[in-house]
């Protein structure tokens, strides 16, 4: 719903600026707005015990399987899901540097988890 009203109120503002090309105003502050606008992001905290479901959740949201799923803990680590064309997993060190980059595949999973103390966040993207 959110994302919808989003979108539909950058629509309108493409439209008012395109409107706006045939006139002599300043145009500075419908721009400031759209590309505030465009840059929002909705931040929804999923937060439980381990094993309770919260990736199967997530995937089932999603459409697909995103991240893995399993009896074990397997997303122990803080995780982020953005939206990307280019669909890839950033890990984090603990003093919040990118460190390493993976495709999103099951080889990647496994590398990660065994090297899990060396990371605090995961980025989905």
């Amino acid at each position: 719903m959110i994302l919808r009203v989003q979108t539909n109120f950058v629509e309108f503002l493409e439209q008012v600026l395109e409107v706006l090309k045939e006139v002599e105003i300043d145009k500075t502050e419908c721009s400031t707005l759209l590309a505030s606008i465009q840059k929002q992001q909705l931040v929804i905290p999923v937060v439980g015990n381990f094993s309770t479901g919260k990736s199967t959740l997530l995937n089932r949201f999603l459409g697909s399987s995103v991240l893995p799923t399993g009896i074990t803990p397997e997303t122990s680590l803080a995780t982020e899901l953005h939206y990307s064309a280019n669909e890839r997993i950033e890990a984090f060190s603990n003093n919040d540097e990118k460190t390493e980059s993976f495709e999103l595949n099951e080889q990647s999973f496994e590398v990660i988890k065994e090297n899990a103390a060396k990371y605090s966040t995961l980025r989905f993207i």
